[in-house]
C-alpha cells in the first residue's frame, strides 16, 4: 500500500470515531489537526485582517514538538491583534490557558542586521499526558498589500481533517490566486458589495520525500494578490510584471548619486580598458574589497535601497543597497546595469501569475558578449557568478519605468569541479603518507572561500581534517583562496589492513560515497541535488618494497542521462599504482521519475569506491 493510501485509511478510520478519539499505541501519526481556519477580511482602508483558529490533538512528544509552539512574525506592515491558546483534555474540557509567561517577544533576524523592525512573537502551551488538544487563536492585521499571507492546510506529515480559508474583498478589486498541489476549488459568493471566496477541504497528509525540496515546496499551498497595492504611501500594480518592476524603479530613482571621490577611484581603476567586461570585473573587485553586507529592514526601506552616496561613506549595505551602489560605480565607467529581483533559494516564479515571489536583489548587466550577473553582498563569490539558490530562475529585471522576466544562466557540471592529484607512500606497517593538491572552480570555489573567510586558521585546518574525513596525523595545510587551491600534506597511521602476507587498502583514499537515499514509493517531487559537479581524483600509490599486487578491482564505468562515473586502478611503467577516478552529475535537479535510476547510480558509485587493492609480500 502507497504512503499517500495508508494515511488516507488511517484519516478515514479516525473521521469516524468520537470527537476527541484517543489514539491507540503504535499508530503511525503524531497528531491529527482537527480544524484549521484562516479568515482574510480586505477592509476598504487598504489593510487585511487575518484571523486563525487552529485544533490539533498531539499524541506524543513528537506532535508536542510541532505543534505546542506558535511563532507570529510581525513588523512595520504587520501587526498581532490577538494571540491565545488553550489545551484541552481527551473529554474536551479546559486543562490551562496560555499565560503571558508562555510568550516571548525576539528579533527575527540574525546578528549581521544592522537595522531591523522583524520581530517574533513566541507562545508555547505543553501538557504531559496523551493524547490532549491544543487550540490556538490569533489575528494578525497586514498593512500594504504586496506581501499577502500564503495560505498553507497541510503543515506537514499528519493529516488534516477540515482546512478552510475564507477571503473577503470589496467588489471592485481584483482578486488573483495561486493553487500549488491544493486539488480543491473556491465557492465564490457575493453578498453586500463583498466578494467571498471559500476553500475547504481534508489532507491526508504529506510524507516528506528524501533529496526533495524543501517542505514548502512539498505541501499544499495558495497564493494571493490584488492588481494594484500599496505600501508606505508608495502605490503600485501587479496586474502585470512590468508594473511590479515600475513601482520598484520608483523606490530607486534618484539614489544613485556618488560623490565626487567615488566617481575618481574606479574611473581610475579602469583607465584604458575598452572591454566593459573587463571593466565591471574590476570594479567589481573594488565593491568586494571595499564593502560588506549588513542588512536593514526597517519600513518601505525593506524595499527601498539607501542611497549610493550613503554606502559609499559608511561601506555597508544589504542587498538592495549594495546593488544599487554597485550599478552606479558601474555607470561611473559607461557600463549599463540593472537590479534584478529574485526569489533566492525559493521555489520558481509563475510567469504568467505577476506577484511579489522576492526575497533578493541581484545585478543584470547587458553586454554584447552575453549577459552578465553580479552578486553584490558576496566578499568572496567569484567574478560572474550567482549563488546555487539564484541560478536557473525568473528575476524581475527593473528598467527605467518598467519591468521584465529575465532567466539567469546555470552552470554545467565542468563550471563547478574538483581536480585532485596526490602522492601516496604506502609503508609495510600499513602507514600511508599523503601529499594532495586540489583546486576547485564555479559554486566549490565559492564553498572554499565563503569556509576559509569564515573560520580562524586552527578553524580552517579543523575543517580541512573533517573534509578528510581520515584519522589523519602530522597535517600541514595551505589554502589560497584566489586560486581555489589547497596543498596538504599528512599521514594515516592505519591506512592499509595486514591479513597475513597480504597487505588490503582501499584505493580511494579521501572521498567516498558510502550511503544510499532510501527507497520511497510514488514519488512525486523532484530530486534536488543542489547543483551539478565534476569531481576528478588522480592518486599515485608507491608500493612498499618487498611487495607486489595480488589482485587489481576491474575498471567500473557507470553512465546514465544525468551522471557518470568511471573508475580505473592500474600500475604505470614505473611500478606505481595509479588510480583515477571520475564523477560528473550533469543536472542540479532531476524529474521524480528519475528516483529509482538515481539511487542505482548512487549504489553503484558505493560498490565502487569502496573496492580493494590486495598486495602480497615476495
Amino acid at each position: 500500500m502507497s504512503r499517500l493510501l495508508g494515511r488516507l485509511v488511517l484519516l478515514l478510520a479516525y473521521v469516524q470515531a468520537a470527537p476527541f478519539a484517543v489514539a491507540q499505541p503504535g499508530d503511525a501519526l503524531r497528531a491529527i489537526v482537527l480544524r484549521d481556519d484562516t479568515h482574510l477580511v480586505l477592509n476598504r482602508n487598504g489593510k487585511v485582517q487575518e484571523t486563525v483558529r487552529r485544533e490539533v490533538q498531539v499524541l506524543g512528544p513528537a506532535g508536542q514538538e510541532d505543534y505546542g509552539t506558535l511563532v507570529l512574525g510581525y513588523d512595520s506592515f504587520r501587526r498581532v491583534r490577538k494571540m491565545e491558546g488553550e489545551v484541552l483534555g481527551a473529554d474536551g474540557q479546559r486543562l490551562r490557558k496560555l499565560r503571558r509567561s508562555d510568550v516571548e517577544d525576539n528579533p527575527a533576524t540574525a546578528s549581521f542586521s544592522l537595522y531591523d523592525d522583524n520581530r517574533i512573537r513566541v507562545g508555547r502551551l505543553f501538557h504531559d499526558a496523551y493524547p490532549y488538544t491544543i487550540v490556538w487563536e490569533y489575528e494578525v492585521e497586514h498593512e500594504g498589500l504586496l506581501n499577502w499571507p500564503t495560505w498553507y492546510p497541510q503543515r506537514g506529515e499528519d493529516p488534516v481533517l477540515h482546512a478552510s480559508l475564507t477571503v473577503e474583498v470589496p467588489n471592485d478589486v481584483t482578486l488573483r490566486y495561486l493553487p500549488e498541489r491544493l486539488g480543491i476549488e473556491p465557492e465564490i459568493q457575493e453578498t453586500r458589495g463583498q466578494q467571498v471566496f471559500r476553500w475547504a477541504g481534508m489532507f491526508p497528509g504529506v510524507a516528506y520525500e528524501p533529496l526533495g525540496p524543501p517542505w514548502r515546496d512539498q505541501i499544499p499551498a495558495l497564493h494571493l494578490t490584488t492588481d494594484t497595492f500599496e505600501m508606505d504611501g508608495h502605490a503600485g500594480r501587479l496586474d502585470s510584471w512590468a508594473g511590479l518592476g515600475h513601482w520598484y524603479d520608483g523606490l530607486t530613482a534618484g539614489r544613485d548619486d556618488l560623490p565626487p571621490e567615488a566617481v575618481a577611484d574606479v574611473q581610475r581603476l579602469t583607465e584604458g580598458i575598452d572591454d566593459p567586461r573587463e571593466r565591471a570585473r574590476l570594479v567589481y573587485e573594488y565593491l568586494q574589497q571595499t564593502t560588506r553586507y549588513v542588512s536593514v529592514q526597517l519600513g518601505i526601506g525593506g524595499w527601498q535601497p539607501f542611497p549610493a552616496s550613503y554606502v559609499h561613506e559608511r561601506r555597508y549595505g544589504d542587498c538592495k543597497a549594495l546593488t544599487n551602489y554597485l550599478a552606479a560605480l558601474l555607470k561611473a565607467v559607461d557600463v549599463t546595469a540593472y537590479p534584478a529581483l529574485i526569489g533566492h533559494d525559493r521555489p520558481d516564479l509563475t510567469p504568467d501569475f505577476p506577484r511579489n515571489a522576492f526575497n533578493h536583489v541581484v545585478l543584470y548587466v547587458p553586454l554584447s558578449d552575453g549577459d552578465l550577473w553580479l552578486e553584490a553582498t558576496s566578499q568572496t563569490a567569484p567574478f560572474g557568478t550567482l549563488g546555487a539558490g539564484s541560478e536557473d530562475r525568473w528575476t524581475l529585471v527593473t528598467e527605467p519605468g518598467s519591468g521584465r522576466l529575465v532567466r539567469t544562466p546555470i552552470r554545467e557540471a565542468t563550471d563547478n569541479a574538483q581536480l585532485r592529484q596526490a602522492e601516496v607512500q604506502l609503508s609495510s606497517g600499513g602507514q600511508a603518507a599523503v601529499r594532495s593538491t586540489m583546486r576547485v572552480t564555479g559554486h566549490q570555489l565559492s564553498r572554499l572561500r565563503n569556509v576559509l573567510a569564515a573560520r580562524s586558521p586552527q578553524e580552517q585546518e579543523d575543517w580541512w581534517l573533517r573534509r578528510l574525513g581520515l584519522p589523519a596525523a602530522d597535517l600541514g595545510v595551505a589554502f589560497d583562496a584566489n586560486e581555489g587551491t589547497v596543498a596538504s600534506s599528512f599521514a594515516v597511521p592505519r591506512y592499509a589492513t595486514r591479513a597475513g602476507s597480504r597487505l588490503l587498502f582501499r584505493p580511494n583514499l579521501i572521498e567516498r560515497w558510502t550511503s544510499v537515499p532510501p527507497p520511497f514509493e510514488d514519488r512525486t517531487q523532484p530530486i534536488d541535488l543542489g547543483y551539478a559537479f565534476a569531481d576528478t581524483d588522480s592518486l599515485r600509490f608507491v608500493l612498499p618494497t618487498g611487495y607486489e599486487v595480488e589482485a587489481l578491482p576491474e575498471p567500473v564505468l557507470v553512465e546514465t542521462p544525468f551522471a557518470r562515473y568511471a573508475m580505473t586502478v592500474a600500475l604505470d611503467d614505473e611500478g606505481r599504482l595509479v588510480y583515477v577516478r571520475h564523477v560528473e552529475v550533469h543536472g542540479s535537479r532531476l524529474p521524480p521519475e528519475d528516483y529509482d535510476a538515481y539511487r542505482t547510480f548512487v549504489a553503484a558509485v558505493t560498490r565502487a569506491d569502496d573496492v580493494q587493492v590486495i598486495l602480497r609480500k615476495l
